[in-house]
């Protein structure tokens, strides 16, 4: 996320594999992301998805929002239980001059933060579609963070004004 990589690692090893295309609202959904999965010998482990999921550009830098997807994953089908998903959101600051990034924000929701709405496809009880939005706002240096898909509405607003030349 920092150093701007994207791709795939299935326990621990880096797949040559890269997704293509642009940037989506949602961190399953979006091509610049990276998988990690990790599994153990029954199947039980981790899975995180995620990736940059929304772009704002400054004069001299750009606005980053990532968001990850956290599951625990169980048993030989390695499958996962509504209690064990949860997101987390990342505001990040990366000067045009650098490779490397600045973490300014980040934001965890558990669990019972997730709404259960569900699309017409996916199991009831599961977490619905989690999306998030970024928009920056040049004149006053503020980045404005919404996040749908949960339980309350979210919305932060974010002073850059110390992070932006």
């Amino acid at each position: 996320m920092l150093a701007g990589e994207r791709g795939q690692w299935f326990d621990g090893a880096k797949s040559p594999y890269v997704r293509q295309g642009g940037i989506d609202s949602s961190p399953i959904a979006t091509n610049y992301r990276i998988d990690i999965i990790e599994q153990g010998t029954f199947g039980g482990g981790w899975s995180i998805i995620g990736g940059m999921v929304g772009q704002a550009a400054g004069p001299d830098s750009t606005i980053e929002l990532f968001g990850k997807q956290i599951a625990r994953t169980h048993g030989l089908k390695r499958n996962a239980a509504p209690r064990d998903y949860s997101f987390e959101f990342f505001l990040v600051v990366r000067p045009k001059a650098a490779q490397q990034g600045r973490l300014i924000k980040q934001w965890q929701f558990s669990r019972e933060a997730l709404s259960d709405r569900p699309p017409s496809d996916a199991t009831p009880g599961f977490p619905g579609p989690v999306d998030a939005h970024l928009s920056f706002d040049e004149r006053s240096k503020t980045a404005t963070v919404t996040i749908a898909g949960l339980v309350r509405p979210f919305q932060e607003r974010v002073d850059l004004s110390r992070e932006l030349p």
